[in-house]
């Protein structure tokens, strides 16, 4: 007799946990990818700091804002557009059943 109600409190389960992560998709997906273009902000920057400046055109601090920022737009593009595959991976990771559940308990 608790048998049925098992299997349905089970496809219930599903049924909740399968709206759950529908719902985050978009925003979990989204933070894949700003984490994939902070990573690229990183590499980039290292690859800055190997270039040598000779002082004869020194822009200063405005420079250093300006290109810190057009770096942080560089790397959102490559994100969204060079597929690395970075926040592919992370998303899978994040989305999936076995990240959700652990030992029975549902970690949103």
């Amino acid at each position: 007799s608790e048998l049925p109600q098992f299997q349905y409190d089970i496809q219930k389960t599903n049924r909740t946990l399968g709206a759950m992560t529908n719902q985050r998709d978009e925003k979990l997906y989204g933070a894949c990818q700003e984490f994939e273009a902070l990573f690229v902000k990183q590499m980039l920057q290292s690859m800055r700091n190997t270039i040598t400046k000779s002082g004869l055109m020194d822009g200063g601090f405005a420079e250093e804002i300006y290109e810190d920022m057009l770096y942080d737009e560089y790397s959102m593009k490559i994100s969204k557009t060079a597929n690395l595959g970075i926040s592919d991976m992370l998303y899978k990771q994040l989305s999936s059943p076995s990240y959700l559940l652990k030992k029975g308990d549902i970690y949103i």
